[in-house]
């Protein structure tokens, strides 16, 4: 060993001769304080770790309802519409013309008779009511019918029939059988009607007289509007040229007018 060594050794045996150690209680007490802080800071970062677990999982679920967007009005459900309700007019006795309302037939003058509402065929073939020889009803059976008479003090009579039809194709079918009934008679002339707001119809009329009676006419008006079919006629003791049957169409206009007013009104 050289000097030099020699001489630091001794030096360090000195130093360490010189410090006097801590006894075991002390020592004992530092060992717990060390553990302590240990301790203390284990749990701060166990704190801390959780607080940032929350935080990502509030993120991730959508759970921080600052950052969430505001609902969309425009998706929520809008209400269902409310049902329509069934507009369909069932006819009453407003779509019947009064005495007034009917077409001059000078010298003839005519009177309300009876208002049957509701009326059947039986009723018209009662009183001798056709068109051209076939019941004013056409083929089908109306859901509602209206029948007023017009008796005359001359020996002539008017009569306004009205039958309203399930649908409009049944009252156009029940004017078509009437209208063929027409065209089968060979005595009646027909003439188109120009009528408002999409009816339509026609006129037939016919006269003549059978052998040992008087003079005999009838005229009817025959139209459709919609899902009713509209009679008036006229029968009785006429000559043609004793009736203005352009006079006559006024009539079937009138009773057309007062028709559609009846349905479209709104009460």
């Amino acid at each position: 060993m050289s000097d030099r060594l020699h001489d630091t050794l001794s030096s360090l045996r000195t130093d360490v001769d010189s410090t006097p150690l801590a006894d075991s209680a002390a020592v004992r007490a530092r060992g717990n304080q060390r553990t302590r802080r240990q301790a203390v800071g284990t749990s701060l970062a166990v704190v801390a770790l959780v607080a940032g677990s929350v935080g990502i999982g509030g993120a991730l679920i959508g759970t921080n309802k600052a950052d969430a967007p505001p609902a969309d009005p425009t998706t929520s459900e809008s209400p269902s519409p409310a049902p329509t309700v069934e507009t369909r007019q069932v006819i009453d006795d407003t779509a019947l013309l009064g005495a007034a309302d009917l077409p001059p037939v000078p010298p003839h003058t005519f009177t309300v008779g009876e208002t049957l509402d509701p009326a059947d065929a039986a009723d018209a073939s009662e009183r001798f009511l056709t068109v051209c020889g076939s019941s004013p009803r056409g083929d089908g059976i109306p859901e509602r019918a209206l029948l007023r008479t017009f008796p005359g003090e001359l020996d002539a009579s008017m009569w306004q029939w009205v039958a309203q039809y399930p649908t409009d194709t049944a009252a156009e079918t029940a004017l078509a059988a009437i209208t063929n009934a027409c065209a089968a008679d060979p005595g009646p002339t027909e003439s188109v009607l120009g009528l408002p707001n999409g009816a339509d119809g026609i006129r037939a009329s016919a006269f003549g007289a059978d052998p040992g009676s008087e003079f005999h006419g009838e005229i009817a008006g025959i139209v459709r509007y919609g899902d009713v079919v509209l009679v008036l006629g006229l029968s009785g003791n006429l000559r043609e040229q004793d009736v203005d049957l352009a006079a006559f169409d006024q009539g079937i206009l009138a009773a057309t007018d007062q028709l559609i007013s009846a349905l479209t009104a709104t009460g």
